[in-house]
């Protein structure tokens, strides 16, 4: 299982089962180890969910993703031209709350999880169309080439299983810094 360092991916219960503690039997059978003294009553074990995988990362980032484009479409063409700063301030407002109400609870929540990428959506729905307004053309630009990286990114985690190993890590670092230092 790979670790994350985000603080809100490496909490124990968001995508890793708590294993089951010493001496306890998972499959509530009794016998042989794990025996208890007369009278104590062991407590009833809940049955592990079965682990994350990386189909269920693709599928439910593009699910995330997917809610958030619909939400960025919907405040791009719905939203009246009066309102783009209050409805860009009050998004950017509301996600920062939904944000932090969801990395601060104890259980990850697929409803909150949504609901934050539809408010953000709205949120770049807004500031594209500042963004618009002020160099026409570019908004087109960013979303073809954000979402073709996170297309080709989900894809290849998914048909070519790749792995993030220190040597892997290296090399992204270093061919990062050369496009900087030497731009096409």
């Amino acid at each position: 299982m790979l670790r994350s360092s985000n603080p809100i991916l490496s909490k124990q219960d968001a995508f890793t089962p708590a294993a089951p503690q010493y001496d306890q039997n998972p499959y509530s059978q009794t016998g042989g180890y794990g025996q208890y003294p007369a009278g104590y009553q062991q407590a009833p074990v809940e049955p592990l969910e079965g682990r994350m995988t990386f189909d269920d990362v693709v599928t439910k980032t593009a699910l995330t993703i997917g809610v958030l484009i619909i939400a960025a479409a919907l405040a791009w063409w719905f939203v009246p031209d009066g309102l783009y700063f209050p409805a860009l301030i009050a998004s950017g407002l509301i996600g920062f709350i939904v944000v932090m109400f969801v990395a601060f609870r104890r259980k990850v929540s697929p409803g909150l999880v949504l609901l934050y990428a539809a408010i953000e959506g709205v949120f770049i729905g807004m500031i594209s169309k500042v963004f618009e307004s002020l160099y026409d053309g570019i908004v087109v630009q960013a979303v073809i080439g954000t979402f073709a990286a996170a297309a080709v990114t989900l894809a290849a985690y998914k048909f070519f299983n790749i792995r993030v190993t220190p040597k892997f890590r290296k090399v992204v670092i270093i061919a990062t810094i050369s496009l900087k230092i030497f731009p096409a």
